[in-house]
């Protein structure tokens, strides 16, 4: 989901998990690097939910993992840029 696939083939791979992606994590994560700007429930980190956060820091590894990836893939582009650009 968080790489651009957007089809009915993803809504049946992780259609249980959609509401925890765009109604609890989404909302709570920071766009640019998915660090967690307040919690799901009201309260400290160690009076969430279990699961929940279970849920969601999961979720959250695979958004950083997307997010790192775009990142590697605009540094090897620019670099590749930079090293015509010297010859």
């Amino acid at each position: 989901m968080f790489n651009g696939r957007r089809n009915d083939e993803l809504f049946r791979e992780y259609g249980h998990w959609l509401p925890y992606i765009t109604d609890i994590f989404l909302p709570l994560c920071n766009s640019e690097n998915g660090d967690l700007l307040s919690m799901p429930f009201p309260g400290a980190l160690s009076e969430q939910p279990y699961m929940t956060m279970q849920v969601v820091l999961l979720i959250q590894q695979s958004f950083k993992k997307v997010l790192s990836e775009k990142v590697e893939k605009i540094k090897t582009k620019a670099s590749a840029g930079h090293a015509r650009r010297r010859r």
